[in-house]
C-alpha cells in the first residue's frame, strides 16, 4: 500500500500479515494478600516465557481497605492451561479461581477489548514504566492501591508487559524510549469523582518514583513535561520536528 505524502514526495507503507489462529485464554484470581508475588513473580515469568503468551495483572481496590488480584493471559489455543500452570509456579502462590477458554481470534479480540456492547465510560488514568519489577516496586504498587482501597475508592494499577517484539527495536530507533523495560504501570480510575482520581494518582506516582522511569505517552497526564513520556530521545524529536514542521501544523496537548 501506498500513500501520497505531498504531491511531491512519497511515504511507502507496507503491511505484512500473518494468519489468524483461534486463542486461548485464561483468567487466575489470587488472594488479596499475595498481590506482591503475583506481581513479581509474572516479572520473572513475562521475560523468561515465549512469545506466544502474553500477560497483564490487574491489582485493583475495591473500596473496603481489600484488593482484587487477577491475571488475564492469552496464548495460542491448546496452551492455555500449560502456560498458566508455569506462570503460577512462578509466582509461587495457588489461584483462588481459574477460568479457562478458546475462541477464534476475532472473537478473542471482541472479548479482550471488553465486548460489543461496552458503554461508553469516563475514566482517568496515568502511568509510570518500570525498568523491573521486583520486591520493592511492587511493595510500592500494593500500598498505593490499598491505600485508595481504604480509603473507600476503586482504583487499579495495570501491568502490561514491555517484553517481547516491543523490545525489539533498539531505544533510539524511534521515539519510544522504553525498549529494554519490563512494564507499563496504568493508574486506572473509572466512573469517579475526577479531582478525587487525580489526587490518588498523583499520590501514587509519588510512592513509586524512586521505581519509575518515567509514563507511556498515550496517558497524557496534564502538568506533565514531554521529557517524561520520551526521556533521553526528546531532543532528537525536537530536532525532526523542527526540521519536518516548523509551522507546527502537527500538534497536541504535549509541546515537543
Amino acid at each position: 500500500m501506498v500513500a501520497a505524502a505531498t504531491s511531491a514526495s512519497w511515504t511507502a507503507l507496507r503491511f505484512v500479515t500473518h494468519a489468524a489462529a483461534d486463542q486461548g485464554i485464561f483468567t487466575l484470581t489470587f488472594p488479596s494478600s499475595a498481590a506482591v508475588p503475583v506481581m513479581t513473580g509474572w516479572a520473572r515469568w513475562i521475560r523468561a516465557t515465549g512469545r506466544s503468551r502474553w500477560a497483564g495483572v490487574h491489582v485493583d481496590a475495591t473500596g473496603n481497605g481489600g484488593l482484587h488480584v487477577s491475571i488475564v493471559g492469552v496464548t495460542t489455543a491448546g496452551d492455555e492451561r500449560v502456560a498458566a500452570a508455569s506462570l503460577t509456579h512462578d509466582i509461587g502462590v495457588s489461584p483462588t479461581s481459574s477460568r479457562y477458554r478458546r475462541l477464534g481470534y476475532l472473537d478473542a479480540a471482541i472479548y479482550l477489548g471488553g465486548g460489543t456492547t461496552s458503554t461508553r465510560q469516563r475514566f482517568t488514568a496515568g502511568s509510570d514504566v518500570l525498568a523491573v519489577v521486583d520486591r520493592p516496586t511492587a511493595n510500592a504498587i500494593a500500598r498505593a492501591v490499598v491505600a485508595r482501597s481504604r480509603a473507600g475508592g476503586a482504583g487499579s494499577a495495570l501491568l502490561d508487559p514491555l517484553t517481547g517484539a516491543v523490545a525489539d527495536p533498539k531505544r533510539t530507533d524511534t521515539a519510544f524510549p522504553w525498549r529494554d523495560h519490563t512494564a507499563s504501570l496504568q493508574w486506572y480510575v473509572g466512573v469517579a469523582s475526577r479531582s478525587s482520581a487525580r489526587d490518588w494518582i498523583a499520590t501514587a506516582h509519588r510512592q513509586v518514583a524512586l521505581h519509575s522511569s518515567g509514563g507511556y505517552v498515550n496517558y497524557l497526564e496534564t502538568g506533565q513535561g514531554a521529557g517524561r513520556y520520551f526521556g533521553g530521545n526528546l531532543s532528537r524529536l525536537a530536532q525532526i520536528r523542527k526540521l519536518h514542521d516548523p509551522r507546527r501544523r502537527l500538534h497536541s496537548g504535549l509541546a515537543v
